[in-house]
């Protein structure tokens, strides 16, 4: 365990204080052990403005790329006009750092009338109009709606990169966290290890949560790899996420962030992997 003099004497915050960031988002997953491998990527600039309550009140996508390719294909573009209500979103946390109230709804909703009408129109198929029932199950249930964007990885770790004293005067700590959206829709369980640096003039917060295998829902995770995992044993099921974010020293905001998730059946060739990059974009 390292401490530094410079951090324990001038203490950072322990919750972010800009109001507003923006940032380049790269999502890449790759899942292997099924009938064929799965492969996809996703980039968007995501802006960001926060109340003085910082909830993050503001949350907005642009420039959405699937496969990093700007010419997309067919059932992408039905992918990215589904999901394209979701792309602005106003929202307020509660302290667990979930979705506790969403206030655009009824906007959501509204805009959701025009655009489901819009895609039926042109395009056709029964794949087209499932994924256009499942998003319109999905907006017309409050409470699915707000557990459904708590899932978002990107939420979760942007919002969860909050320091302590602990941190701030020892270098590290263990805690206990939940991490939604490696295996939808169930929440697993990590025990996490974190230190806190310094690299350059930002604060450098690295860690590495392993799954607590004691702790998670095996009737939820068993029923998830159910069709993907011959003779499924929960015992076997290990996850890992490995976490390296550079902090601005005075807001805490990620100036940059690599984050890998991995999730592994032992005794099976399943895995999946998905890796996370968040750059601060500066004007």
């Amino acid at each position: 365990m390292q401490q530094y003099n410079h951090i324990i004497t001038n203490p950072p915050r322990q919750k972010p204080t800009l109001s507003e960031a923006k940032y380049g988002i790269d999502i890449h997953q790759k899942v292997t052990g099924l009938s064929k491998t799965l492969h996809s990527t996703i980039s968007y600039n995501l802006d960001i403005e926060t109340n003085s309550r910082h909830s993050f009140s503001t949350w907005k996508k642009s420039n959405i790329r699937i496969n990093d390719s700007v010419d997309t294909l067919k059932m992408d573009s039905v992918y990215l006009k589904v999901a394209e209500p979701l792309n602005d979103l106003n929202f307020g946390l509660d302290n667990n750092r979930k979705i506790k109230e969403i206030y655009n709804h009824r906007a959501i909703l509204k805009n959701w009338k025009n655009q489901r009408s819009s895609i039926l129109k042109q395009y056709k198929g029964d794949v087209v109009e499932l994924l256009v029932k499942k998003m319109t199950d999905k907006l017309s249930d409050y409470d699915t709606l707000k557990k459904s964007v708590s899932r978002d990885l990107v939420l979760q770790h942007i919002t969860g990169n909050t320091l302590n004293d602990h941190l701030i005067y020892y270098g590290s700590h263990k805690d206990n966290v939940q991490y939604s959206g490696l295996i939808d829709p169930v929440s697993l369980p990590f025990k996490r290890t974190s230190t806190l640096g310094l690299k350059n003039d930002k604060l450098h917060l690295q860690s590495k949560a392993e799954l607590n295998i004691e702790k998670i829902d095996t009737q939820k995770v068993a029923h998830y790899f159910k069709n993907k995992v011959e003779d499924f044993d929960t015992q076997n099921l290990k996850a890992t996420i490995i976490s390296d974010l550079q902090l601005d020293y005075n807001s805490i905001w990620i100036e940059d962030a690599h984050i890998t998730h991995t999730v592994w059946v032992t005794h099976s060739n399943y895995k999946k992997e998905i890796t996370l990059a968040i750059k601060k974009i500066h004007p």
